[in-house]
């Protein structure tokens, strides 16, 4: 998806969002973050879900490092703004996170019995952090099978 027709999209699922009170609570997750240059980029990102034609803010603009701005993806994410923040943060994966994504789908393949008796992650953390890393939830059903 280029990204007028995501910028669109986030506008229209924002103004639907607000219609619904969510926007309220995301005004209020932006005024707790204690980070001035995180909050500043979250009203930025914020004013640009809002606003047609608006540009994505540039999170380096602010300061940020990807992961900063994918904490305030990730943190709206939870009002429901969560369909734009897996897309919005989407990044490479470090080292130890292909590590542990390596483990999360070895812990799912394997049988209840079988990732208790590995040890390290269980079943619902392997979900879990796949989920955070964008994975859906049928993606994570059809490593199950």
């Amino acid at each position: 998806m280029n990204r007028v027709k995501l910028a669109k999209e986030l506008v229209r699922l924002a103004r639907e969002l607000m219609a619904d009170g969510n926007f309220a609570k995301a005004k209020d997750y932006v005024k707790r973050i204690r980070n001035e240059n995180k909050r500043k980029f979250a009203e930025a990102y914020l004013n640009y879900l809002m606003t047609p034609n608006a540009k994505i803010p540039d999170y380096r603009k602010f300061g940020l490092s990807g992961m900063g701005a994918q904490a305030v993806w990730l943190g709206l994410g939870k009002l429901g703004f969560r369909k734009e923040a897996r897309k919005l943060a989407a990044r490479p994966l470090s080292v130890p996170e292909q590590h542990q994504k390596k483990i999360a789908i070895s812990t799912l393949k394997l049988s209840d019995f079988g990732a208790r008796i590995m040890g390290g992650m269980t079943k619902e953390e392997a979900r879990e952090f796949l989920k955070s890393i964008g994975y859906t939830d049928q993606q994570i059903r059809k490593i199950e099978e």
